[in-house]
This record gives C-alpha cells, structure tokens and sequence, in this order.
C-alpha cells in the first residue's frame, strides 16, 4: 500500500506541476497571440511549448499503467468531502450545459435543423441524468452500487456525445487548436468516468483508473483554465460556451480530488480468519488427497497379489 501510495502521490505532484507550466503557457498564448477570426495562433512557441508539455503528461500517465501492480485491489469510498463536493460540483455544472443546450435551439436553425434538434434532445436528456448520477454519488455511498453505477453509464455517454457535439458544432476550422483541447478533454473525461462506473459495479482496474485519472487532470485544467483566463481578460470565449468552460473545470476538479482520495485507500484484503480457515482447508483437502493415494496404492497391491500364481509345496510330514 505505501508503495502504491508513493508512485500514485510523485504522479500526481508531477501531473499538476507540469500541467500547471502548460497552463500558464496557453493562457499567455491565448491572450497575446490568439486570433479568434481563424481559430489560430500568430506566434506559436508558446503554445507548441505547452501542448508538447500536455503530451508528456499523457505519456508519463500511460508509463503508470506498466508500473503499478495490476493484482491489487483498494476499497473506493464515498463517504467524504473529496466526493461530495466535486461530485456537487459536475452535477451543478451538468444542469447549466443542459440550459445552454436549449438555449441553442432557441436560435435560428440552418438546414440541418433536424439533426441539431435531435443530437440537441439527445445529449440534454443524458447531460440531466448525468447530473443525476453525480448527485447519487453523494447519497449512493456504498462502495459498490448498482443503481449508480446504471446512472454513471449516462454520464459516460453524455461526454462521449459532447465530444462529437464540440466536433460537429463549431464555428472554428475543425483542427483549431482550442477545439482540439476541448475535445480531448471531454475523450478523457469519457474514460475516466467509465472506470469509476467499473468501481460502482465491482469490477475495478485500478492502475487503468489512475492513469486515464491523470490524464483527466491534465486535459482538463489545459483546456478550462486558459479559456476562462481569456474570458475574464478580455471577454472572449474560445470554447463552444461558458458554460462549457466551467464544466471542464469541475471535472478538472472531480478528477484531481478522487486521486487524492485515491492516495489514501486500503489494500482490499481478507480478514485473518478467513485465510486461516482456508489454510486449514486447504490442509484438510491435502492430508484426504494422501489419504485416498495410500488407498490406491494398497488396492493396487491387494489387486497384484490375488492375479498371482502361487504354488505350493506340502512336506511328507504334513501329507501324513
């Protein structure tokens, strides 16, 4: 346990130092040379610095996967402020994109009214159970829980939904640098949610958990923070909406208060009765398995001696 606690902390500590250097590096990018008529940088040192520097994140964060050990297991809670306030926090979050989505049907249509319509209901229905299930992270608090784990599947397909919806409908070109941040953010944020559902429904991975945890982090403070820096700097929005932004900061936060969480769980393990009554079991199983080879062997040895021939001689005197 304390050396799981020791990788996962210099992860972490690394994760948010370096993402922290990437912050400041796009938000001063996006402020100075950042042209919201193309989508595109004029100078791009800065910012080429800073995404190089999110991609080292992500490697480091995939490096976890090979480092922890895969055999053991942890016992997640939610019994605590770590959960409940982030949890809170996504839900809140989840309820203004559901309001900025219907705002946007409320605005003039193009050709393509209804697929908008559509994919709009769509990801409003999951965006609302979505924060459903963050709410029942907070009341569900048992480790394992079928019922939030059901409501978890919607929020993993809401920001699946929302990635393609960023995709789709943007005015930027497609590979302009801040929507590819976003749209990373909400792909990452799609896993990550996916191996806490596993965690609700007994089947943890937790090196998987904490790797697409860290990359979480990463994606989502580079994509979030910067942008509402912007906003409140200049009043610009580079994201889809503001709404948006303070989404991806929540689970910015979600993610980052969960590992911390993370850090101090313990090792799932049997109680010291229970494998004393296995070993005696176990013993048990290997004296009877001795047992029945001695019975097999002395069978076997009975068996050999009534298929001989024996011959016997009787002396004179016994004949008499």
């Amino acid at each position: 346990m304390k050396k799981n606690r020791k990788a996962v902390s210099v992860y972490l500590v690394c994760t948010l130092l370096i993402t922290a250097i990437a912050v400041a590096l796009r938000s001063v990018a996006l402020i100075k040379y950042y042209n919201p008529s193309t989508g595109y940088f004029s100078e791009k040192v800065l910012i080429n610095i800073a995404n190089w520097l999110v991609a080292a994140v992500v490697l480091g964060a995939v490096s976890y996967i090979f480092v922890a050990d895969k055999k053991k297991k942890y016992v997640a809670t939610y019994r605590d402020a770590t959960t409940y306030i982030p949890s809170a926090l996504v839900a809140l979050a989840l309820v203004f994109i559901a309001v900025d989505l219907v705002s946007e049907l409320m605005k003039p249509l193009s050709s393509t009214a209804v697929a908008i319509i559509a994919t709009n209901l769509f990801a409003i229905t999951l965006a609302i159970v979505g924060a459903v299930a963050f709410v029942a992270s907070c009341l569900l608090i048992g480790r394992r829980n079928a019922t939030r784990g059901a409501l978890q599947i919607a929020a993993i397909l809401f920001f699946a939904v929302y990635a393609a919806y960023v995709y789709f409908e943007n005015p930027y070109p497609l590979n302009a640098p801040c929507r590819v941040a976003d749209i990373s953010a909400y792909l990452s944020a799609t896993v990550f949610i996916l191996y806490e559902t596993r965690i609700s429904l007994g089947r943890d991975i937790w090196n998987l958990y904490t790797a697409f945890g860290l990359i979480t982090v990463s994606t989502c403070a580079y994509s979030s923070i910067p942008t509402l820096i912007k906003y409140f700097t200049d009043g610009q929005m580079v994201s889809r909406s503001l709404a948006e932004a303070v989404l991806t900061l929540t689970l910015f936060i979600f993610a980052a208060m969960r590992l911390v969480r993370s850090l101090y769980l313990f090792e799932e393990r049997e109680a010291k009765t229970v494998v004393m009554i296995k070993e005696l079991e176990e013993a048990a199983r290997a004296h009877a398995h001795e047992i029945q080879n001695d019975d097999e062997v002395i069978q076997s040895t009975v068996q050999d001696g009534d298929n001989g021939n024996y011959t016997i001689e009787l002396s004179d005197t016994a004949e008499e």
